[in-house]
């Protein structure tokens, strides 16, 4: 959040953390979809079990990415 909102213009704060609120809380009903079908099919511990490992692995793409190296924020970023 952030990083966002230091790359993100004042006047566009609002609109990207809007958007942002609206994309995540729009897919938790898809997750929970999804949970319960896996929860079917393989049984509620191991469903239990592979939300675990796919939260332990949903860190990769952040540790993988520039980000972690990011030292400054360009000062023409924002403007």
């Amino acid at each position: 959040t952030s990083l966002r909102q230091a790359i993100t213009p004042l006047p566009l704060q609002g609109r990207t953390n809007a958007t942002m609120e609206f994309l995540v809380a729009g897919v938790l009903p898809l997750g929970g979809l999804a949970g319960g079908a896996l929860g079917q099919v393989i049984g509620p511990r191991e469903a239990i079990a592979v939300a675990a490992v796919g939260s332990l692995l949903s860190v990769l793409w952040v540790v993988f990415s520039p980000v972690p190296r990011l030292e400054r924020i360009s000062e023409n970023a924002a403007a």
